[in-house]
C-alpha cells in the first residue's frame, strides 16, 4: 500500500524476482508477495496469480494494455549450460507468453487465429481492422495484440 519512487530496481526474469540495492550497492531480493506493481524500463509489471485465474502462475506480468479487456505478457528466461570442447557454455533461453483477459476469462494467445477466437463475438469486424491496418503478428506480436484488443474494446463500448 506504499508508493516508493526513484528506487533503483532490477528484475531477474530467470527467477521472477525484483532486486534493489542496499547500502554500498549490496543486492537485496525483495519479498514478491509484498509488491503489487513496479515500473522498469518503460514497462509496468503487476503481480498476478490464482486470484485472477488458474491459468496464471504466481508472478510478475507486464501489463501491456489496461482497458475493459486486458493484455499481459509473461517473460521468462531459462538458464542452461552445455559442454563444448571441455568448456561449460552458459545460455539463457527466452520465452514470452501473451494473455488477454476478457470478461474475467484468461486466454493464452499467440497467433492471429487465437486472438480472433477470443474476440469471436466481433470476429468479422476485428478481421477487417487487421486487414485494413496491415497488422502483422510476426513483426511485433505484442503491439498487434494490444492494437486489436484496444479496437475490440472500442467496438464493445
Amino acid at each position: 500500500g506504499e508508493l516508493y519512487e526513484n528506487v533503483p530496481l532490477l528484475y531477474d526474469l530467470s527467477i521472477d524476482q525484483v532486486i534493489t540495492e542496499h547500502n554500498r550497492g549490496n543486492p537485496i531480493k525483495l519479498i514478491a508477495e509484498k509488491i503489487e506493481s513496479f515500473k522498469i524500463a518503460g514497462h509496468t509489471f503487476v503481480r498476478l496469480g490464482k486470484e485472477v485465474s488458474d491459468n496464471f502462475s504466481e508472478g510478475f506480468y507486464d501489463r501491456l494494455y489496461d482497458g475493459d479487456s486486458k493484455v499481459y505478457a509473461k517473460y521468462q528466461k531459462t538458464h542452461r549450460e552445455t559442454l563444448e570442447a571441455k568448456e561449460v557454455i552458459p545460455r539463457f533461453d527466452e520465452s514470452v507468453r501473451y494473455y488477454i483477459v476478457k470478461d474475467g476469462v484468461v486466454n493464452i494467445v499467440k497467433t492471429k487465429g487465437s486472438v480472433l477466437q477470443v474476440f469471436e463475438d466481433r470476429k468479422q469486424d476485428v478481421k477487417n481492422f487487421i486487414r485494413k491496418n496491415r497488422i502483422y503478428f510476426k513483426n511485433n506480436r505484442d503491439v498487434a495484440i494490444v492494437r486489436i484488443t484496444e479496437y475490440y474494446d472500442i467496438l464493445t463500448d
